[in-house]
């Protein structure tokens, strides 16, 4: 696995830097998941959010992982399979955070813009 990635990452890299996916997929017709450690420093988390807020999906989840950082498969595992096996195994948001949480961690409206409080 990681050799193929190893791989792929060295052709891929000037791609993967001038592709901004916030443009280019704002409206995917299949379910959506994030599934995010708060304490990331590879992926920035309150981007991560955002992204999340502008998707028009029919279906998508937000899920923080308290007590991980970039590896949430690893570091709580057993929250990670009850995710799979209760929501997105069935298509649904399962134990998805509420987007007003998601907001409150992010000092935002649910509108997207900066709370003044």
């Amino acid at each position: 696995m990681w050799r193929g990635r190893i791989l792929s990452g060295k052709l891929l890299c000037n791609t993967e830097l001038a592709t901004d996916l916030t443009i280019q997929v704002t409206r995917p017709e299949i379910p959506v998941y994030f599934l995010h450690g708060i304490h990331d420093n590879t992926v920035s988390y309150t981007e991560a959010k955002y992204y999340y807020g502008q998707l028009d999906t029919p279906v998508k989840g937000f899920y923080t992982f308290e007590r991980s950082a970039h590896s949430p498969l690893f570091e709580e595992a057993e929250r990670m399979r009850e995710i799979m096996q209760e929501g997105v195994r069935t298509g649904s948001r399962g134990r998805a955070d509420r987007m007003e949480e998601l907001a409150l961690r992010l000092g935002r409206t649910c509108t997207g813009r900066v709370d003044a409080s």
